[in-house]
């Protein structure tokens, strides 16, 4: 037997006999507060895929590791922010590490439980839905929903689990601490305190990397003077999210560290009227080769609709799945376009793909753009930066002038 197979075997025993089952347990416990006993077929699909993609041992090391970090935070009444695959996780949604719910734009009864997904092709998150009454019991329904579903189905081709976590730097020894009593001496957490990464010696690299970058103190700082937890902020607020939403571009420009003239290039194109073109706005200016002779001149000589135009990963994947491509093909297609391998000559499977793409009558237009496409960022990191900068304008808008 290898060490690789020692490790693994024991990572195994000691993961069966603890976490897993607890995990399961607060999800089957979430699912039952949020749908009642009939969890509808949306949610029991994605749940099911995301499943199998957790019997890989070291994401699931990965989402135990990240639940004590989740756990020190709220012990301690601290903020915590969480980047990476993770986010486009309905587990993670449900079991509280992350914030936005990644199914469909949908409706909720809290107190019937009714579940409606809206499928129109145009609210692709739940803030832009109208306030409704549920038709059975008369409730205010709850609205959620911001269309992530890319990423996470896929994890297990990625290198290894990764994701890097904003916590307030009073947790960080107690993070260290706790990791060090909860894995045992072969599952080992090794702390890197220059750069506070946290590598498991796992065959397969798992890391988490702990960042301590102001937000999270001034959220925590917020919530002692006004009671308001930043994450409870509501989104969906209505007449008081049309004040908000054409305020956004300043906080946003701090929160994404680029050129204003960047932002503001996007910004005069698409009118920031609702949640939705914000994420869109936020994807355009972090790509690379998406707006400039692509995009922009898309929408400007009216050839593609903001509905049409690339913005985003996950945009290329829905295009994908509508054509027709089975979801590993989808996603293929996909990665290669993110990381702006799409436009490479003398690639064999990729020019079957481009030959597939004719075939099932997908636009020149569309494919040319995907030609020009350098880098794209994934719709949750939008979602999480379109979100952070709208709670930031929230504290202003009621004159709390913390950040």
């Amino acid at each position: 037997m290898t060490l690789e197979d020692v490790a693994m075997n024991t990572y195994t025993d000691h993961y069966d006999e603890s976490f897993e089952a607890k995990f399961r347990l607060a999800v089957e416990k979430r699912c039952g507060k949020l749908y009642g006993n009939s969890i509808p077929k949306q949610v029991a699909d994605c749940l099911a895929v995301e499943w199998a993609v957790l019997q890989d041992k070291y994401l699931l090391l990965l989402f135990e590791a990240l639940t004590v970090i989740a756990d020190i935070s709220r012990e301690n009444g601290c903020y915590f922010s969480i980047k990476g695959i993770v986010e486009s996780s309905l587990i993670a949604y449900l079991t509280g590490l992350t914030e936005a719910d990644p199914l469909p734009a949908h409706y909720l009864c809290p107190r019937c439980k009714r579940v409606e997904f809206v499928d129109n092709g145009r609210v692709k998150c739940a803030p832009d839905l109208p306030k409704r009454i549920c038709p059975e019991c008369g409730t205010t329904l709850n609205r959620s929903g911001f269309d992530l579903q890319l990423d996470f189905p896929f994890a297990r081709d990625r290198m290894g689990p990764f994701a890097e976590v904003v916590i307030d730097g009073s947790c960080r020894k107690e993070v260290c601490r706790r990791f060090e009593e909860q894995f045992d001496a072969v599952i080992r957490a090794f702390f890197d305190l220059r750069t506070h990464i946290c590598d498991f010696n796992t065959p397969i690299m798992t890391r988490i990397m702990l960042k301590t970058n102001g937000e999270a103190e001034k959220a925590k700082e917020f919530r002692l003077r006004t009671g308001i937890d930043m994450r409870e902020i509501p989104l969906c607020g209505d007449e008081g999210m049309k004040k908000i939403l054409p305020c956004i571009e300043s906080e946003l420009d701090r929160v994404l560290s680029i050129s204003k003239y960047q932002l503001a290039a996007v910004t005069a194109a698409i009118p920031p009227s609702c949640f939705r073109n914000w994420i869109r706005i936020c994807g355009l200016a972090l790509a690379e080769g998406a707006w400039e002779d692509n995009g922009k001149e898309l929408l400007r000589d009216d050839i593609a609709t903001l509905n049409e135009i690339i913005t985003c990963r996950d945009d290329v994947y829905s295009r994908m799945i509508q054509a027709g491509f089975p979801p590993e093909d989808a996603y293929k297609i996909t990665d290669s376009v993110r990381k702006g391998r799409w436009k490479y000559k003398n690639n064999a499977k990729i020019e079957q793909y481009k030959s597939d793409l004719h075939d099932k009558d997908i636009p020149g237009w569309y494919i040319e753009s995907m030609d020009k496409l350098s880098y794209l960022i994934p719709r949750h990191t939008c979602v999480r930066n379109v979100i952070a900068a709208y709670r930031a304008v929230w504290v202003k808008m009621y004159d709390l002038d913390l950040l």
